[in-house]
């Protein structure tokens, strides 16, 4: 959610992406990589309309500046 906030987010580190580009991006670079660090082997659980409905399910995970402190950062279990 983090790499999609960014995607999204008005900045000059490259070019801003629409929530849907962001998601079918996510889905090609980001969801290969999570699928490695938390052990997925069924991909189709991070696809794109995956993420999409956990952006709006969960809109803390929206936020750029997530850290460690909150209860359910992702890498606090790795």
């Amino acid at each position: 959610m983090h790499w999609v906030a960014c995607a999204i987010a008005k900045n000059d580190d490259g070019p801003q992406l629409s929530l849907d580009q962001a998601m079918i991006k996510a889905e090609e670079v980001v969801v290969p990589i999570a699928n490695r660090m938390f052990g997925n082997t069924d991909n189709f659980i991070y696809s794109a309309e995956y993420l999409k409905k956990c952006w709006y399910k969960y809109p803390h995970m929206q936020r750029l500046d997530r850290s460690t402190y909150d209860d359910d950062y992702p890498f606090n279990d790795l």
